[in-house]
C-alpha cells in the first residue's frame, strides 16, 4: 500500500471518531501497528488484498471501539489489536472458503440418468436434480 493510500485510508478512519483526543490516539495506533497487522493478517491468507481487506475491517472495528483502547504502546493494547486483526483475517477466511464449498462447476453436471458428484452445499438435492435434468443451455444459465 502507498503512502498516499495509506493516509488516505487513515482520513477515512478519524471521520468515524468525534474527539480530538481519540483520532491523534488513532493516528498513532494506525501508524504504529498497521504493518504488524498487515504482516498477522497475510501470514493467514496469503493474498494482499484480502490481508488488506482484514485490516481495513479491524481499523474500522477500532475507530468505533476506541474508549476501550488505554495507552498506545500498552502490551494489552497491542494484543487487543492484534485480536482484531485475527478475528477480521479470520471472518474473510471463512467466508472466501464458505464461497468455494458453493461453488458448482457446470462440468461436473452430467445429462439426466447419470450420477454426478458436486461439492457438499446446503442447495436441497431436489434443485441439483433438477438442473441436471435441464438441456445445456438453460441450465448454464442456472449455474451461472
Amino acid at each position: 500500500m502507498t503512502h498516499r493510500k495509506a493516509w488516505e485510508q487513515q482520513m477515512i478512519y478519524l471521520m468515524m471518531i468525534d474527539a480530538e483526543e481519540d483520532k491523534q490516539k488513532f493516528a498513532i495506533l494506525y501508524e504504529t501497528y498497521r504493518h504488524l497487522m498487515m504482516k498477522v493478517a497475510l501470514n493467514v491468507l496469503k493474498d494482499t488484498f484480502l490481508a488488506e481487506d482484514a485490516v481495513h475491517e479491524a481499523f474500522i472495528k477500532i475507530a468505533k471501539n476506541m474508549e476501550k483502547i488505554g495507552e498506545i504502546d500498552a502490551t494489552v493494547t497491542k494484543r487487543y489489536l492484534l485480536t482484531i486483526t485475527k478475528n477480521a483475517t479470520i471472518d474473510i477466511y471463512r467466508k472466501r472458503n464458505h464461497q468455494f464449498q458453493r461453488e458448482i462447476y457446470v462440468d461436473e453436471l452430467e445429462e439426466c440418468n447419470v450420477p454426478v458428484t458436486y461439492a457438499e452445499t446446503d442447495v436441497d438435492d431436489g434443485i441439483l436434480d433438477i438442473l441436471r435434468c435441464l438441456p445445456v443451455k438453460y441450465r448454464d444459465v442456472f449455474l451461472l
